[in-house]
């Protein structure tokens, strides 16, 4: 486990991140509220206990996760959400388009069958399914003095979203695969990639208001997380495409 600040922690993070679990997690994050856990995004599973040993380390019961918020249905981010959700207990939400291919186990939807034939994932790696919640875009999630808000953020593919925090006056932008520290975002080769919609989702971010970028990979800007942002939009902007992430 990292610990960011007094609420926020990484509690897994794979190769592409800080290698602390999982070579294939994406960077899962913990955030302590009054009223129980909330985790962003689940990591890669079947079987993936460094979210779980996290929250005992921090001195909670596996029963205090109360939500697991998905930024979209990939495998790094939502291929251990039914273990955890078994786990804890806890409800798992997302936009309704990855709600409903991780409920499913749509491995077509997830684009999982070509980055196993891509040799992205083990040849003998298994996804299950998970009942998902779905959630709207701009819908609230009040946990004691915070408060999570679901953004509609598709590019990277469809079914992203994004998910801004909001505590004692600074707030946190989990960018899930949107855009990275330095601009950067990850085109793929997959049926729901588009890069119209990427730079629409880098305009709309640029109309928030954040401190912290906090992506799914690549490392995080605690203070100035929004220029990131800027930086991409504005590539956009002069109708090219941000550089890729991890090259």
């Amino acid at each position: 486990m990292i610990r960011l600040n007094a609420f926020l922690s990484v509690v897994a993070s794979g190769r592409p991140g800080s290698h602390i679990s999982d070579p294939f997690d994406c960077d899962v994050y913990m955030v302590e509220t009054e009223e129980g856990l909330v985790l962003i995004d689940a990591g890669v599973g079947p079987v993936g206990d460094a979210p779980l040993l996290a929250v005992r380390e921090a001195g909670y019961k596996l029963s205090d996760v109360k939500r697991i918020l998905l930024t979209h249905g990939h495998a790094d981010h939502s291929g251990n959400a039914a273990y955890l959700r078994e786990m804890t207990g806890a409800t798992v939400m997302a936009h309704a388009q990855c709600a409903k291919y991780v409920s499913e186990g749509d491995l077509d939807a997830i684009a999982l069958k070509g980055a196993i034939a891509a040799g992205l994932y083990p040849a003998d790696y298994r996804f299950t399914p998970c009942p998902v919640t779905p959630l709207l875009d701009g819908e609230t999630i009040e946990m004691g003095k915070m408060r999570f808000t679901a953004i509609d953020t598709p590019g990277h593919c469809s079914g992203h979203m994004c998910y801004l925090l909001e505590h004692e006056g600074k707030r946190y932008l989990f960018a899930g695969d949107s855009i990275f520290v330095g601009g950067k975002i990850t085109l793929q080769n997959i049926w729901d990639c588009s890069i119209q919609d990427y730079a629409a989702t880098a305009k709309r971010l640029c109309a928030l208001d954040f401190d912290a970028l906090l992506p799914a990979h690549f490392g995080i800007d605690m203070r100035e997380g929004k220029a990131h942002v800027e930086r991409a939009a504005a590539v956009f902007d002069s109708l090219q495409v941000p550089a890729q992430a991890g090259r």
